[in-house]
């Protein structure tokens, strides 16, 4: 028995390896060595020969085993190369089995992951070193900052630079570029100036250096920095002086004219050159005019663009004056005011007792008023009334429009008339204050939110009066509308009283048959007189939702 036997002992007795050619009878019939060879024999097409090839025939030091087999009195015998490992005993260690070929397995398909894996951004590749041979050339263009403003008087400067890099027509970061200014001849990136002009602050390339670590390639350009200053815009406002006399034979003048500046603006009247003469001279009865024209102002100083209305001055001498008595004229208790065009709008009315020497439907009214209680009037334009009748007590009203950006504007009325004999005459009225601050406001806390009404449906509001601007006994009621449901109601009711407040209550009323919810409104104008004995007027507004 040989190495085999030894290791393999149960297949000692079926098989025996060949040595020398000779045959060894088997010992004993067993019939598992004829199945096992049965089973070699299925088995050998896929050992020793590999798909698509002619079978490989053993080596010649490679060790065959011999199968012997009996059936009945027939001995068969199979040469066979030494087996697979783990299919059949093993060969010595020093035997060299030649592998079979072996066909790879198809790849096994790997299930999809239900999650989906998100795409991966790559590195953006590194940006390439630039060259001088193949860079397009970059524009680094260099501007001084630039001011414009218009003259105030004071200094206005411009300072510093900016710049920007461009590649063909399109803006490149200017961090690629380092930008250092060098003074030259005392140049630098300032400069300032007060009256009207350009002022340059001369830079150019020579003040700048400008490195790249990135481009190779590139050209500079300078745009100078300035301020320019535009002049500023004003409208001088020009008044000849007038006069009226009676003729006595003498010669008359009258020289002048005033002039009238916004108070925000810093022109002069130092600044008006005038050219011509401001003056009207006369003799005769009649009306000299100085003859002023706008084209004879003008302005000294560049810095300002001024726009001149001129109002010509005169001179009127009236024929030989007969025994006239001026007619009694005084102002009379309408003044009154009104919101108009976020403003307020004043009546200011006045008395006139003419007497029967008076020309008929001569007599001209016109109001002139000035801001803040100053010197300086301007004619309301749409204030000039004719009053027609020459005799027996004549009533007239003039009117203005102010912004209720002042709180107190001071009036005067002009009255101008003709007798029946051509001869002229003139009376001042005034001044009068006209004030935009109110003194009174509707009391809130009064019934539903400063309505009150009864079964009856007499609907009021109530006013208080703020006793620390006016004295409550001087206030009279000048005037109320009320609507309900956008239906104007006639005729309201005033009554005065102390509330429990210790105030003066003025409650203003209408009857009006409540139904049902009812949008309704009120204006009303009271009217008052300060401690001067001048007038202020108020208006209150008030709307709201009752329901009864």
């Amino acid at each position: 028995m040989n190495e085999h036997d030894n290791r393999y002992p149960e297949f000692a007795r079926a098989y025996e390896p060949v040595k020398g050619g000779k045959k060894h009878k088997a010992l004993n019939w067993n019939p598992l060595p004829l199945i096992v060879a049965a089973f070699l024999l299925l088995l050998l097409p896929l050992i020793t020969k590999p798909a698509e090839q002619s079978p490989v025939p053993p080596a010649a030091d490679t060790p065959v085993w011999t199968v012997h087999a009996h059936a009945g009195e027939k001995e068969m015998m199979f040469v066979v190369p030494e087996p697979e490992p783990g299919i059949l005993p093993k060969p010595s260690p020093s035997a060299t089995p030649v592998p079979p070929p072996v066909t790879p397995a198809p790849p096994t398909p790997t299930p999809a992951d239900p999650t989906p894996v998100p795409p991966v951004t790559p590195e953006p590749a590194p940006e390439p070193s630039p060259s001088s041979e193949t860079d397009e050339r970059v524009r680094v263009v260099i501007t001084g900052t630039r001011v414009t403003d218009v003259y105030n008087g004071d200094d206005i400067f411009a300072e510093w630079f900016d710049y920007a890099a461009y590649k063909g027509s399109k803006k490149i970061s200017a961090e690629s570029f380092t930008v250092e200014f060098v003074e030259t001849d005392g140049v630098e990136p300032f400069v300032s100036g007060i009256n009207v002009g350009t002022y340059y602050m001369g830079l150019t390339k020579a003040n700048f250096e400008v490195t790249s670590g990135k481009y190779s390639k590139f050209s500079v350009e300078v745009r100078d920095g300035y301020v320019k200053i535009t002049p500023a815009s004003v409208t001088v406002t020009v008044t000849g002086n007038t006069n009226t006399v009676d003729y006595d034979g003498e010669t008359h003048i009258i020289e002048g004219y005033s002039v009238s500046i916004p108070s925000d603006s810093i022109f002069t009247e130092g600044d008006i050159v005038f050219s011509g003469t401001a003056r009207a001279e006369g003799r005769e009865a009649g009306t000299y005019n100085m003859g002023l024209k706008a084209g004879q102002f003008s302005s000294s100083n560049s810095n300002f663009k001024v726009k001149f209305n001129v109002t010509d001055g005169w001179l009127k001498i009236n024929s030989a004056a007969a025994d006239h008595t001026p007619p009694d004229v005084s102002l009379g208790k309408e003044i009154s005011a009104v919101p108009e065009n976020n403003g307020m709008h004043f009546y200011v009315g006045f008395d006139i007792h003419a007497w029967n020497d008076l020309a008929d439907g001569t007599m001209k009214a016109t109001l002139y008023t000035s801001a803040d209680g100053g010197a300086t009037y301007t004619a309301q334009t749409d204030s000039t009334k004719t009053i027609s009748g020459s005799s027996g007590e004549t009533y007239a009203e003039v009117d203005a429009v102010l912004p209720g950006t002042a709180a107190v504007y001071k009036g005067k009325i002009v009255l101008e008339y003709t007798y029946s004999d051509g001869s002229t005459g003139s009376a001042e009225l005034g001044p009068v204050n006209l004030h935009t601050d109110g003194f009174a406001y509707i009391n809130n806390n009064f019934g539903d939110q400063g309505w009150d009404y009864d079964i009856n449906g007499n609907l009021s509001v109530d006013v208080i009066i703020d006793d620390t601007k006016v004295d409550p006994d001087t206030v009279d009621f000048e005037y109320a509308s009320f609507t309900a449901n956008g239906e104007y109601v006639p005729d309201p009711a005033i009554r005065k009283y102390t509330g429990t407040d210790g105030k003066q209550h003025i409650q203003v009323g209408v009857m009006k048959e409540i139904i049902g919810e009812t949008n309704v409104s009120c204006t009303i104008i009271l009217k008052a007189t300060d401690s001067e004995g001048s007038p202020w007027v108020t208006t209150l507004s008030h709307s709201g939702t009752v329901n009864n």
